[in-house]
Order: structure tokens, then sequence, then C-alpha cells
């Protein structure tokens, strides 16, 4: 199946991209798509996603509790963004 990744904020950076597409098996979950970007991106690895990232699949926002029940399908969106603070 493909799944097209947009990526935004620190994470265009760490992944050298603003947007990829990738061929998974199925089936595929949101948990284990972050663990292949983190096995591809090390820059990514050791990072809690809960505090570093917001996460929507074709435009509904998930929390990274939600993503090991969370299936991908071909031609699903995902859109990485990393949560940011400012004052």
């Amino acid at each position: 199946m493909q799944v097209q990744i947009n990526f935004y904020g620190f994470l265009q950076a760490a992944v050298g991209a603003t947007k990829t597409t990738l061929d998974l098996e199925s089936p595929a979950n949101l948990a284990t798509l972050w663990q292949y970007l983190t096995s591809q991106y090390p820059q990514l690895a050791g990072k809690d996603p809960a505090t570093i990232l917001a996460v929507s699949l074709n435009g509904r926002r998930l929390s990274p509790e939600q993503w090991p029940d969370t299936p991908l399908g071909d031609g699903d969106q995902v859109d990485f963004f990393s949560l940011m603070s400012g004052g």
C-alpha cells in the first residue's frame, strides 16, 4: 500500500524532506509507521512522540495512544507536525 507522508516544523530538517510516499506492507498502523520512520531517520529515534508530535490521518488528528489501533490504508495521507512553544 502507498501512504503519503507530509512533514512540518523541525521534522522537515530531521528527515531532509517536506514529503515522501512510502510503500508499506499490510497490515500497518500509525505505530508501525512511526517505527519505520525512526529506523530510517535516526534523528527521530528515542524521541517521545507524545511530546514532539501532532499527527493527522486524512485530516483527523490522533494522539500517540491511538496509533496502534489506527490502521493505514492505500492512499492515506499522514501529516506529522512538530509541537512548538514560544513566548
